[in-house]
């Protein structure tokens, strides 16, 4: 790292973590899967031998021969499975590197992350979800990957703007993600609907919904997520895209949300809960959602396509297909991203697991085996993936979704925009505001992030 860019770091990172975003992340408590998070991060040495005790992040093993990298993450269930599998394969290939994964709850992730690269022990390496917080990358807590003479030219361009700044690409899209409409087959036939004929519109969307209701049984036709934490705010920015509206207006600084389609994508999901009565007024986030889905209660919701062979195993058939249409096409190109700690002492060590985890038929692999989308041109193409293809037509909405999805702005502080902008969803789907309010509230708030962080610049 740049030594004068090390002695002017502006410190973003310790205003984030002292924000109060991280209080509410931490509070929150929520997963990307239903497995129910252990108090503690689980970490698992992967060896071709014995497990070695890990070492502290970003120190290298006792071994002088032998090096043991930190990896914070958060997968569960039959995705852990699959990275486990993956990273066993990439220490029986480079014996003298072992991968040790924590892993934490989704939520937890961001917060402890933050908190450790604040501290100054940061791990060696972690996964970043939606995309790689321009904080990390202004305040020289992470490293550049584009001095690596192997990096590749055919990531796909949805992912550059959640991990290239400053013509450097600071992390490795590990894959890409779309959320999509997922229903459940059975529920749609026993309300009289044909499977093969999901809903194309908003109104489409509202009209099954309520077929799909039957409140005496505790069953719902269509839920969104509504608590107030950054991934709600991603799940609905497909649909303020689809209403024709933005977070900023094209310059990037001027807000935008809450003009007219902001508000038209706010009260279509608010009247979810109130006048439509397709979702009960309850709290909802990715891992309730996706736990309520397997119950078979839930006839529609959206969800990222990292959980399609998780959500493929739930007792009965699931379709799915792209958010319905309104104004426009849209959805939230989302992903994961891994990067390199600034202050990691094996650094050599975590640029070989990059240059392993790019390749085509290990990134193919990873993909076919949760769903997920490949992070490059050459992985899609692929055997092993295409051969995914033909067998699983769930992969196909997230593809279909591809050439109108849309990363978040990156800029200073949209981790904290995306807090603020999801307790406005919150208030207006629990009634406490109506949408326009809530945006309007929002506002001020938003815009005092945005001043904070050209002061501190």
């Amino acid at each position: 790292m740049d030594e004068s860019r090390s002695l002017s770091r502006r410190n973003f990172l310790r205003r984030l973590a002292t924000s109060g975003l991280m209080a509410v992340l931490s509070s929150s408590g929520c997963a990307l899967r239903q497995t129910p998070a252990p108090s503690r991060p689980t970490t698992a040495p992967l060896s071709s031998t014995r497990s070695p005790t890990p070492s502290p992040p970003g120190a290298a093993s006792l071994t002088a021969a032998k090096i043991t990298l930190q990896f914070w993450t958060e997968w569960r269930g039959l995705t852990a499975q699959t990275w486990e599998k993956l990273m066993k394969r990439f220490n029986q290939e480079h014996p003298t590197i072992t991968i040790a994964s924590s892993y934490f709850t989704l939520a937890d992730l961001q917060e402890k992350t933050i908190a450790a690269v604040t501290a100054g022990h940061p791990p060696d390496l972690w996964l970043n979800a939606a995309l790689i917080l321009p904080e990390f990358i202004v305040d020289g807590a992470v490293v550049s990957i584009s001095q690596l003479p192997s990096l590749p030219t055919d990531f796909y361009p949805a992912a550059d703007p959640a991990s290239v700044r400053d013509g450097q690409r600071w992390g490795v899209p590990n894959n890409g993600g779309v959320p999509v409409l997922w229903y459940n087959e059975e529920l749609f036939r026993l309300a009289g609907l044909d499977p093969a004929q999901p809903p194309q519109t908003w109104d489409d969307l509202v009209k099954v919904g309520k077929a799909l209701t039957v409140p005496a049984q505790n069953q719902w036709g269509f839920i969104v997520p509504n608590r107030h934490y950054p991934w709600t705010t991603e799940c609905w920015y497909g649909f303020l895209l689809e209403a024709g509206g933005d977070i900023f207006a094209p310059d990037g600084r001027t807000i935008a949300f809450n003009a007219a389609p902001g508000v038209e994508a706010l009260t279509f999901w608010a009247n979810l809960f109130g006048v439509d009565q397709t979702a009960p007024r309850q709290v909802f986030d990715a891992d309730t959602l996706v736990s309520t889905y397997r119950g078979g209660t839930i006839g529609m919701f959206p969800m990222y396509s990292v959980e399609t062979n998780e959500i493929a195993s739930f007792s009965f058939r699931s379709r799915n297909t792209p958010y319905p249409k309104h104004v426009q096409r849209g959805a939230h190109f989302a992903g994961n991203y891994t990067t390199i700690a600034a202050k990691s002492k094996n650094r050599p060590a975590a640029f070989t697991w990059c240059e392993w985890w790019w390749q085509p038929e290990i990134n193919a692999t990873w993909c076919a085996e949760t769903g997920a989308l490949p992070s490059r041109i050459s992985s899609t193409n692929h055997p092993i993936y295409q051969a995914y293809l033909q067998r699983e037509p769930l992969a196909k909405a997230s593809l279909d979704s591809l050439p109108f999805a849309k990363a978040l702005p990156s800029i200073l502080g949209i981790a904290e925009i995306e807090q603020r902008l999801s307790e406005a969803i919150f208030a207006a789907c629990f009634g406490y505001k109506t949408p326009r309010q809530a945006l309007d509230d929002a506002t001020p708030a938003v815009r005092e992030v945005l001043a904070s962080y050209q002061r501190t610049d």
